[in-house]
Formats: C-alpha cells, structure tokens, sequence
C-alpha cells in the first residue's frame, strides 16, 4: 500500500493523560519546610569580637561567636609561647574548639552531655557512658588523619525564606563523616563548629581564638533541665 502523502494530523491531546492525573505509587514527595531562627542581616552593627568577654548571637552571619583564650590542655599561650608548639598553626587552633562550645552552651543555658558536643564516642555509649568524665572522648583536632578536614565537616545552604529574606541551614557532610567509622556522633557540634579568626593581641596578652556555632544548629539545641524549671 502506498503511503499517504499527507497524513492525517493525529491529536495526541485526546488520548494523552495530563501529567496531573498520571497514577503513582505511594505519596508525592514532601518538600521540607525550614524555619530559622535568625535573618541574615548585612546591615547589622559589627562588634570587635577580641574585645567581647562572653558568647554572642553575629546576626551579620546568624552565628553564635565564642572568644576563647583557653584551650584543651587547659592553657593559654601569647604571641612568645606559640614557639612551644608543635603542631599547625591551622591544627592548633582547633584544641580551642571544644572549650568554645562548652562555653556557649554553658552560657546560654543549654543541655552540655558529651552526647551533644562530641563527635567520637565510645563503641558503645549511653547515658551512663557520656556522663562519665572518665571515659575520654577523643578531640578531632588529635587525630592527624582529620587535620586537614578539620571545619569542613558540615555543608551550609542558603535559602530564602516566603518574605525573601536569607538565612542558612547546615547539614553534615556525610560523604566526609562515613570516611571516618570512629566519628560515631553525626549531631555532635563539633562537626558544625570552626575557627572562624583569632586574635594575637599585643605579644603579652592571651591569645584568642574566635569560634563560630551556625545560629541554624546551636538553637536547636534543647535548653537545660536548670534553665527549664
């Protein structure tokens, strides 16, 4: 048979299902809703951190900023005692980090358990395990195999909020964590803290080193049983 030299034009709309009513298994996806607790404001009044004394809310990053001066072997070192040590400049500054969090959540009246804190725990940890001062819970900044992911262990993203306005929410780098079995705590806020600056001040003060809580994790935090009653 020959073919038509002009078919007949087939309207597909009278066959075709609309997309909308397609049939599908199981429920649509859900679209996650965030609700921040801090607006990025660029316009915020900038504070000289090194001069502040306690923890803050930086509403120019929706950050909570923990001036410390002492770190995890309890000392403090000037500008003339960095030559005592013997690690990296970049390594060093985290044995602040850990202090700096306690800080914080001690400061804003928040629950402190190792559980919430600190990334490795124990094999097998529980209640009883975290309140135990005596079982020591590594600090990242000693393992030399995290030395150069150390404050990379989150991922931040910015989102716009129904008014348009930014805030950011963090999530943890998964890809990274799974790398390293004995990071055994995904929540804890030592994967979602840094060193953001420090501060060497004249030659004879302290030192200080500024660390920074996204505002998104700390105030999710649950508030302490104290601070509760």
């Amino acid at each position: 048979m020959a073919e038509e030299k002009n078919p007949k034009h087939i309207d597909y709309t009278k066959v075709q299902v609309p997309i909308c009513e397609i049939p599908h298994e199981g429920e649509l996806p859900v679209v996650p809703e965030y609700c921040p607790t801090c607006i990025i404001d660029e316009n915020a009044p900038k504070r000289n951190w090194w001069n502040e004394i306690t923890p803050y809310l930086e509403k120019s990053t929706c950050e909570y900023y923990i001036p410390v001066q002492v770190n995890a072997d309890g000392r403090s070192y000037n500008t003339r005692e960095l030559k005592e040590v013997r690690i990296p400049w970049n390594v060093f500054v985290y044995s602040y980090l850990r202090n700096g969090i306690r800080l914080a959540l001690r400061h804003f009246n928040k629950m402190a358990g190792d559980e919430i804190v600190c990334a490795k725990m124990p094999a097998e940890w529980n209640v009883d395990t975290t309140s135990n001062p005596k079982i020591i819970k590594k600090q990242l900044f000693n393992d030399r195999k995290l030395w150069e992911h150390l404050g990379k262990f989150f991922i931040s993203q910015p989102l716009q909020d129904k008014n348009g306005d930014i805030f950011k929410i963090q999530e943890v780098n998964l890809d990274l964590v799974k790398q390293f079995p004995e990071i055994n705590n995904p929540d804890a806020l030592e994967l979602f803290s840094y060193i953001k600056d420090y501060h060497l001040g004249n030659g004879m003060e302290p030192i200080k080193i500024l660390v920074a809580i996204p505002a998104y994790v700390f105030d999710n935090i649950p508030q302490s049983i104290a601070a509760a009653l």
